[in-house]
């Protein structure tokens, strides 16, 4: 099973009137696996058959982070610059973490 979703959410994206950016659709991809493994506390990319679930949650990750969606103030980075201090994060995703719920304690040999 191939985890690479790339031509998939190219496509979506481009559904959506989006100009893709290769590399930071790839850049995109690569944290939403992250997310999505980080969360479930294993390597979900070696799950085999993958499960629609974990797909459909990292590819709506993904698009998140590649459109910068709204923000979260649970998962933000705070800069501080002189006298002011910005945050930023993406979150449109955070939600979508609960579909991964049944894998948690599916634990890969």
């Amino acid at each position: 099973m191939t985890t690479d979703l790339t031509p998939i959410l190219t496509a979506d994206l481009k559904d959506q009137g989006v100009t893709v950016d290769g590399t930071r659709l790839a850049a995109a991809l690569n944290q939403a696996w992250g997310i999505a493994s980080d969360y479930c506390g294993q390597d979900v990319t070696i799950l085999d058959p993958m499960p629609q679930t974990i797909i459909r949650t990292v590819m709506d990750i993904a698009a998140a982070i590649y459109h910068q969606a709204a923000r979260d103030r649970s998962i933000t980075q705070d800069q501080t610059e002189g006298v002011g201090a910005t945050s930023f994060g993406l979150t449109a995703w955070a939600d979508i973490l609960e579909n991964l719920d049944p894998w948690r304690g599916f634990h890969v040999a």
